[in-house]
């Protein structure tokens, strides 16, 4: 299989992809709600998406938390495509754009299920286990 295409995302349209991608994930399969799953915060964030071809499978964003830390969120691949190395693609992507970017620490909050995806990329567990968005979450953190 070839290796994922993954980018920053830097128009509009991009962007749109990466909220259908968010919506179908989280909302219609989790079942988040739209008012926490859109958050208000995109505009202060830096996105990812991922590509099979021409479609957009994949995606991720990160936010300043300070000058030093950023924060991993809304890492999402479409259920039919997830074990395909996207998400890696993604993440390793989020982690070298802000490495680049002056970043010393990342964080991000992962559904536990997902703990193992991301110690395989150098995070480890940060404090209790809680409950977000009515799913089970771990704090993790690495630093770059």
């Amino acid at each position: 299989m070839k290796t994922p295409s993954v980018r920053v995302v830097t128009n509009p349209k991009e962007l749109e992809l990466c909220l259908d991608i968010r919506i179908r994930v989280f909302c219609h399969e989790q079942g988040v709600s739209r008012d926490i799953e859109l958050d208000g915060l995109d505009g202060v964030c830096r996105h990812y998406v991922a590509f099979q071809e021409a479609d957009a499978v994949g995606t991720a964003r990160a936010r300043p938390i300070d000058d030093k830390t950023i924060k991993f969120e809304r890492v999402a691949v479409l259920k039919e495509l997830r074990g395909r190395d996207f998400g890696k693609s993604l993440m390793k992507l989020a982690i070298s754009d802000a490495t680049e970017n002056g970043y010393r620490k990342a964080i991000l909050n992962a559904q536990t299920h997902a703990e193992p995806f991301y110690q395989s990329l150098g995070f480890s567990q940060q404090g209790e286990r809680f409950e977000e968005a009515g799913i089970p979450h771990i704090q993790m953190i690495r630093m770059l």
